[in-house]
């Protein structure tokens, strides 16, 4: 195991790499890797972090410094149509003035299609 801790990059962060690499483009990744670390204070920044996010560099170079500050992880729900169609149900219920408690939502989600092939979804409900 590394004795590195991991380094979290915003995608601002990310885009100051890729304006660094342009902008000083003689520089070896490793030199490169040293630059960027000590320009985002980040020390423990790898160099294969820094190869990676050149190699989507157009990507990086894209992001809006506003919308995507804080913005680290780009990923959706593990279960992205079972989330659809429980939140469609719960938009519907709450318009209607049903009670909406979390037993009732697991006891849809069970009757739904989509749900009845997973095994990771378990209920968190407390009491």
């Amino acid at each position: 195991m590394s004795s590195k801790s991991r380094v979290q990059l915003t995608d601002v962060d990310r885009k100051v790499i890729c304006e660094l690499a342009k902008s000083h483009a003689g520089l070896t990744h490793d030199k490169l890797t040293r630059l960027a670390a000590q320009q985002l204070g980040k020390p423990d920044l790898g160099r294969s972090t820094v190869t990676g996010t050149l190699k989507q560099s157009d990507k990086w170079l894209k992001v809006t410094t506003g919308t995507a500050s804080k913005t680290v992880k780009h990923r959706g729900a593990q279960h992205a149509k079972l989330v659809q169609a429980l939140y469609a149900w719960f938009g519907k219920a709450t318009a209607r003035g049903a009670a909406t408690v979390d037993r009732l939502i697991v006891e849809r989600q069970r009757m739904l299609p989509q749900s009845r092939k997973l095994t990771t979804l378990r209920p968190q409900m407390a009491g």
